[in-house]
């Protein structure tokens, strides 16, 4: 992350204030189900690339494994990943193509955005 000012020390309080409170909102990024997520906070879980690329490790990786396992919820009771995976976490296997599309989408906003600001942002004018 860069913070551009224009003194060292204003970029480091910047910076560590910036850090602190993204990390900070992005922990409701981890695997976790959406009705464990505040109603006030699930709009950036659904905004926040990190939240994305989770879901689409978890369930690329994981979401067509038909390997039983043994459900910590309930003793002695045994399901398969991928059942577990849409239970607990919410997540899909067919949603990868959604997935893989948002990824593309914040790509190209980034992208986007950027050389919207070196073209109308010009610092150097004199």
């Amino acid at each position: 992350m860069y913070v551009a000012t224009t003194c060292f020390s204003m970029d480091c309080a910047c910076l560590a204030c910036i850090s602190t409170l993204y990390i900070t909102i992005s922990s409701l990024s981890l695997p976790l189900s959406m009705q464990s997520i505040p109603v006030w906070w699930r709009w950036y879980f659904w905004g926040d690339p990190v939240a994305w690329s989770i879901y689409g490790l978890v369930a690329s990786q994981l979401g067509d494994v038909t390997t039983p396992i043994n459900n910590p919820d309930f003793v002695g009771e045994q399901q398969s990943v991928k059942v577990y995976l849409e239970q607990n976490f919410g997540y899909e296997h067919n949603f990868l193509g959604v997935v893989a599309a948002v990824h593309v989408g914040l790509a190209l906003m980034f992208v986007f955005v950027f050389a919207y600001g070196i073209k109308k942002f010009n610092f150097l004018k004199r």
